[in-house]
């Protein structure tokens, strides 16, 4: 689901997520280029997928495409969609302050590559399968007889989030907790779930939301749609679900105006998967023993067969609490949690696996936003 509107606080925060954060992650890449024999690494990202440009840049591209450059010794840069005009706001946005436009691929590539010829020269290639293939292209044409691309696809490793990234965590958890209490605030006002979907996106912006995701519920809450510029037939109640992404990292939440005995029900297999969920724990024994506890009720259809996925610089950080998957569950991981059964809403958390087992993160009250939110 891309977003509609292609606005946000994008700006790279220095002091919250500073660059010795991002030095500490370039030195973890140079580790794994250093063992496998690679002269230099090039990161992509893309609007779609940009959780490994994200790590080593904090770069989030509102603009097709991102590529970190990261050679063995010297400092890291980025290149990017834009003339010099773009390049002015761009640069805001990341801690490496060495961001060459797309228009001059020679003038980017040839300093950096001087003096080099044959295929001596490996370079490994993160984020490839996410490409454009007209980008891989331009990027093979301006190293060719210089140097040799290697895909690289475990290159940047990502396991449990380091103290600052679980500050940005904590961070957007809360914006997605503000915006869901304005929705419930508009349902409560007769507002349609459309426009109370519509508030509850303006919230998260006003405080401070680099992008917001939301699908509104309709036929009941039995299906999820993203929100887009007519309201859908079939959205009566309010029944939806949000996700914000705060500094690059990601929290989510579904809202829904009314409980039952099923949500009730939903609420208390969630308590248990929270109580289960620790490190070592198989995802797919833990998924059977909580889905045991459903008895005959069909899992709702939003929730994809699985009951949870690790969250962070994307909404999907895969290590899914599913039935297919038997990898343990990682310390250190955040976890965006759902239960819910066809028919009825769903339960949701997120918490943050720790060595004595998953500790729910709640959203935190925030300054208020400024009113005029009415659709």
């Amino acid at each position: 689901m891309n977003p509609t509107l292609l606005t946000g606080l994008g700006i790279w925060d220095a002091d919250k997520l500073p660059a010795d954060e991002f030095e500490a992650r370039i030195e973890g890449v140079r580790e794994g280029m250093r063992a496998t024999g690679l002269d230099a690494a090039i990161v992509h990202g893309s609007v779609l997928d940009h959780a490994a440009l994200a790590y080593v840049s904090g770069y989030v591209p509102w603009k097709s495409w991102g590529l970190a450059v990261i050679p063995l010794e010297g400092a890291p840069w980025l290149l990017v969609p834009g003339s010099e005009r773009d390049l002015f706001g761009m640069r805001t946005q990341s801690w490496m302050p060495d961001m060459r436009s797309h228009l001059d691929w020679s003038g980017a590539v040839d300093p950096w590559l001087a003096g080099r010829t044959g295929q001596s020269t490996a370079i490994g290639l993160a984020g490839a399968d996410a490409a454009m293939p007209w980008v891989l292209a331009r990027l093979e044409e301006a190293i060719a007889g210089r140097a040799a691309l290697v895909e690289t696809p475990g290159l940047i490793a990502r396991y449990g989030l380091r103290a600052r990234e679980r500050v940005a965590v904590q961070e957007a958890i809360d914006i997605v907790g503000a915006a869901v209490r304005e929705a419930r605030h508009a349902a409560c006002q007769g507002i349609s779930a459309f426009h109370a979907l519509i508030r509850a996106e303006r919230a998260a912006r006003l405080a401070g939301a680099q992008d917001v995701r939301v699908m509104v519920g309709v036929d009941g809450g039995r299906l999820f749609v993203p929100l887009g510029s007519c309201e859908p037939q079939g959205a009566s109640r309010l029944a939806g679900y949000l996700a914000v992404q705060h500094m690059g990292y990601w929290a989510d939440a579904f809202v829904a105006d009314e409980a039952g005995a099923d949500i009730r029900y939903a609420e208390a297999l969630l308590a248990r998967l929270l109580d289960e969920l620790r490190p070592g724990a198989p995802a797919n024994a833990l998924f059977e023993r909580i889905r045991a506890g459903a008895e005959d009720r069909t899992l709702h259809p939003a929730l994809e067969g699985a009951l949870g996925r690790r969250i962070g610089l994307s909404l999907d950080e895969g290590a899914a609490i599913h039935p297919a998957n038997g990898d343990a569950i990682e310390q250190g991981s955040v976890y965006s949690l759902a239960v819910g059964f066809e028919g009825s809403g769903i339960a949701g958390a997120m918490a943050l696996v720790t060595a004595r087992g998953a500790r729910r993160l709640a959203p935190r009250e925030i300054a208020p936003f400024d009113g005029g939110l009415a659709a």
